[in-house]
């Protein structure tokens, strides 16, 4: 399966996640309301817990990463703050289970001052990928 996200400007901005199988069938997963998803979903991913995480740069105001399970279903979602991190584009799942991803914006330099973007990782207890 291959997995993605767009957004629908016909619907003021409604974003998805969906799949795509080998043969070609499209199936949507996941629909946002457009009052939580400005901005697409920017990265999907099939982590080693069998459910997709995705980085989603709007919700909360901040963005923040998502999972939910391949038939939907919102697990959990993990908010940024503007000083830990801001609008995420990228993630990953790496050998220790831990997800580390990348924003475009947020957080801070050492001397306090707002920075242009952060790498972050998240600990959700995830086995590592096989």
């Amino acid at each position: 399966m291959l997995y993605g996200a767009a957004v629908h400007f016909q619907s003021s901005g409604v974003a998805s996640i969906f799949q795509i199988s080998m043969s070609g069938a499209y199936q949507e997963i996941y629909q946002s309301s457009s009052s939580c998803c400005k901005r697409p979903f920017t990265k999907v991913i099939l982590a080693s817990d069998g459910n997709l995480w995705a980085t989603d740069s709007w919700v909360g105001g901040w963005g923040g990463v998502r999972s939910l399970t391949l038939s939907g279903t919102l697990l959990q979602t993990i908010l940024f703050n503007g000083t830990d991190g801001s609008l995420a584009t990228g993630l990953k799942q790496f050998s220790d289970g831990k997800l580390y991803g990348t924003t475009y914006n947020g957080g801070v330099d050492a001397q306090g001052n707002r920075a242009f973007g952060v790498i972050f990782s998240i600990d959700a207890g995830l086995p590592p990928p096989k």
